[in-house]
């Protein structure tokens, strides 16, 4: 896949992932009533493991019942977020609040929180974005170091593997070189140990580097796998490193 075809399809599904696609409807939302005593709520809360429960009041959602404050609240701006946005433009939002009330024409319609990063559209979206960091560093990899030269950057077992990788490649008659069996640990190593490619990313350290691709590689496995820990783990501990590893590269 060239660069450009990893950009049509980050733009298609950037465009294409909204909010309202992995939501849960207002109308599946276990929810408490503004005229029943706080009681109920923190028994719905304490029966359903729920953090948050939403209150209805003549129908509609106005409040919530918080379980670590142990008090009914009202829903603010910062709480809000549209059904509409677009999900690759809500990271940061879901990195500063743990939930959101889901607005539609000023009314609530749905709920969504951490857990629903984990859901399939966003995966998707997950991997293409680590598939197109992975490619553009591989190509940066062989312009820097030529005729396979990258490979004194990487142990002996590796070099090893990886030429059984490509053996096992060929024979399955697929057109393949040397670089296209590297996985991610192998291209974030390579980088790791070259000073020329610490200088065209702008790493003004390795140390600076392993930082930024700190929990990369943890996450695309993550991405892959549906038994893995959730996305909101994932976006915890890796939304910060993805985007400081993706700026070089843009």
């Amino acid at each position: 896949m060239r660069y450009d075809s990893f950009d049509k399809a980050l733009k298609l599904l950037s465009g294409s992932v909204r909010v309202e696609h992995i939501m849960t409807p207002e109308e599946d939302l276990d929810c408490s009533s503004l005229v029943s005593d706080i009681s109920n709520a923190r028994e719905l809360s304490n029966k359903t493991g729920y953090d948050v429960i939403p209150i209805r009041n003549d129908g509609k959602i106005s409040s919530y019942y918080e379980r670590k404050s142990d008090d009914i609240l009202e829903i603010k701006l910062r709480n809000v977020i549209s059904s509409g946005s677009a999900v690759s433009n809500c990271f940061r939002l879901f990195h500063d609040g743990k939930f959101f009330f889901v607005n539609s024409e000023n009314s609530v319609v749905g709920f969504v929180n951490h857990a629903d990063l984990d859901k399939p559209p966003v995966r998707l979206l997950f991997y293409v974005l680590l598939c197109k960091l992975e490619y553009v560093l591989m190509k940066l990899i062989t312009r820097a170091h030529k005729n396979d030269s990258w490979t004194d950057l990487l142990s002996h077992e590796r070099r090893e593997k990886i030429r059984q990788v490509l053996d096992a490649r060929k024979k399955q008659g697929l057109e393949v070189d040397l670089a296209n069996c590297l996985n991610l640990s192998d291209i974030f190593a390579i980088v790791l140990n070259s000073v020329d490619l610490l200088k065209v990313l702008d790493f003004a350290s390795r140390s600076q580097c392993e930082k930024a691709f700190g929990g990369l590689v943890q996450l695309r496995n993550d991405v892959m796998h549906a038994t893995s820990p959730t996305l909101e783990e994932m976006t915890q501990r890796s939304e910060k490193a993805l985007a400081e590893a993706a700026d070089p590269l843009t």
